[in-house]
């Protein structure tokens, strides 16, 4: 659960823009204040779960409370619907993500995870999109998602786990 609700603040810090609005502001510059920063209003928006272990099944009524509509890609299951979320195999991750405005990753690093969202994935997110990622960095080409970012494609990226973390003793 804790788990879950950390991802749910990197989401909101991602929709309302959080860093960019600090970073400034620390600075003296209050330019934000007055002038318009894109942000995303989360009611009414889907989001998209990868991943349905006990991360995502901890988060799934915490994106609902906040009015977001919610589907999930599954290994296991065809597609169906689970309440009222929207499942997709494994197989229909790019039509999954075509659908959603905020993709929220609990997946684990496994041979059938590295690099599963690539830059063919990440093309068909749609523009304007947040990616948080608190599963395994391997799960996302580190190359693609700066792109992503670069252009402008994402919105924001919220990232609590990384490709090669420092050597601690």
């Amino acid at each position: 659960a804790f788990v879950a609700q950390h991802m749910l603040s990197l989401l909101l810090a991602c929709a309302s823009r959080l860093v960019e609005a600090d970073q400034p502001l620390r600075r003296g510059d209050w330019r934000n204040r007055y002038d318009y920063l894109e942000s995303m209003f989360l009611p009414g928006k889907t989001c998209l779960l990868l991943g349905y272990g006990a991360i995502g099944k901890a988060l799934e009524p915490l994106v609902r409370n906040l009015g977001m509509k919610v589907s999930m890609v599954k290994r296991q299951l065809t597609t169906e619907m689970i309440g009222d979320s929207k499942v997709f195999e494994v197989s229909q991750l790019h039509q999954a993500l075509e659908q959603a405005d905020v993709v929220l990753c609990s997946l684990p690093g496994t041979p059938e995870t590295e690099n599963l969202l690539d830059t063919k994935a990440f093309a068909k997110m749609r523009q304007g999109s947040i990616l948080v990622n608190v599963g395994r960095g391997s799960v996302i080409d580190q190359y693609a998602l700066y792109d992503a970012l670069k252009s402008n494609h994402l919105l924001a990226a919220g990232i609590d786990v990384w490709w090669n973390y420092p050597k601690t003793k």
